[in-house]
């Protein structure tokens, strides 16, 4: 049987248009309170993401439980030669419990969210389905959701009366807060795969400890760059490109596999840590290079402004929270001096088993074990 499912697909998008996706009605609201228990799983007390997270990175929520996400778009950006204007990008810093964090986002970002989430939601009112992506459906997309009016100005920016110097006026910036806010009050929709890539989360960014959120990204890894000359053997043959998501963190940064979020490679601040971009230092289009002492990383951006603002982001972090590690230390150490550490001296081995034993049995997360002949 031959079904015309683009046209059935056309016709549902259709019947909803803008202006009836405005509010949620109170039994949506009640369905949503129950969508935020499903958060609690995996979180310990206190609303924190524990440690052991990175080891079930695929499935799970990102966002902290029962944690609101405040939006707050601060001021126009540009990056580079870009000029101002309906398509220059604000600079949108968002709070979520603890974390604090900014990204880049323009009109077409906003519009593009916007699309696919209309997309997601005519999917789900479609009467054939296929069983694969009805099993990818979340219980709660049951009910009618409703996305949140997108103002008109926002989808013909280029129409509105916009001072070019000054950028977009401050009733622009008040509708995109609100619109996001809105978006991200309703659960179907904040963990929709679209609305992770624009705020730039991953099941690792609200991890209590491995430090506060820094800049995440979609890039394409160029293997190798080791500089065990083991690793590189086969470099000049084997070398291809993978795509990637970026993780940046207060004293390294970390690339995952996109399609099970598997952590694939990790890169420490330290003395001989650099990132640089441009055709002329990367022999890349839209690349970056990346360097410390164990590697040379060679990545591209999907866009110019992309580079320009990861390096912004990255140079800004590591000069406000990771000169301990960036600097030429004592001895030539990796690591800064520290007063009060809990390093202790042991004459033998009998004090040396007891005081690991007692340690194994205060452990509430992990317990890691490093030696220099560990077998």
């Amino acid at each position: 049987m031959d079904l015309e499912k683009p046209d059935v697909a056309s016709h549902v998008r259709e019947s909803y248009s803008t202006q009836q996706l405005i509010h949620m009605d109170s039994q949506e609201a009640l369905e949503e309170e129950k969508v935020c228990e499903e958060g609690k799983q995996g979180a310990s007390v206190g609303g924190k993401i524990p440690f052991s997270r990175i080891y079930n990175l695929q499935g799970s929520t990102p966002f902290l439980p029962n944690t609101e996400i405040h939006v707050r778009v601060t001021e126009n950006v540009r990056v580079g030669k870009q000029k101002q204007g309906g398509n220059s990008p604000y600079k949108v810093e968002f709070t979520h419990g603890e974390f604090v964090w900014n990204i880049r986002c323009s009109f077409k970002q906003v519009q593009a969210l916007h699309n696919a989430l209309r997309q997601y939601r005519t999917l789900l009112h479609l009467p054939l389905l296929t069983r694969n992506f009805q099993d990818r459906i979340p219980k709660s997309a049951s009910g009618n959701r409703r996305i949140p009016e997108l103002p008109n100005e926002l989808l013909t920016p280029e129409s509105e009366d916009l001072d070019l110097e000054a950028g977009p006026t401050s009733s622009h910036k008040r509708q995109i807060e609100n619109y996001l806010s809105s978006i991200l009050k309703i659960s179907i929709y904040r963990n929709h795969q679209t609305t992770l890539d624009v705020l730039e989360v991953s099941p690792l960014s609200f991890v209590h400890d491995l430090g506060p959120k820094g800049i995440e990204c979609k890039i394409q890894k160029r293997s190798g760059g080791y500089r065990l000359m083991c690793m590189n053997c086969c470099n000049d043959i084997c070398t291809h490109w993978s795509q990637r998501w970026l993780v940046v963190k207060d004293s390294f940064l970390m690339y995952l596999r996109s399609n099970d979020q598997k952590i694939c490679g990790v890169l420490l601040f330290d003395k001989e840590f650099s990132i640089s971009s441009g055709k002329g230092v990367t022999n890349v289009k839209n690349g970056v290079i990346i360097t410390n002492l164990s590697r040379t990383l060679t990545i591209r951006c999907p866009s110019y402004q992309q580079c320009l603002w990861l390096c912004h982001e990255v140079n800004d972090l590591v000069q406000k929270q990771c000169t301990s590690y960036t600097m030429e230390n004592r001895f030539g150490s990796y690591a800064p001096r520290r007063e009060n550490s809990l390093a202790r001296w042991f004459v033998n081995g009998e004090r040396y088993f007891s005081e690991v034993a007692d340690a194994m049995e205060k452990a509430k997360e992990e317990i890691f074990i490093t030696d220099w002949w560990l077998v």
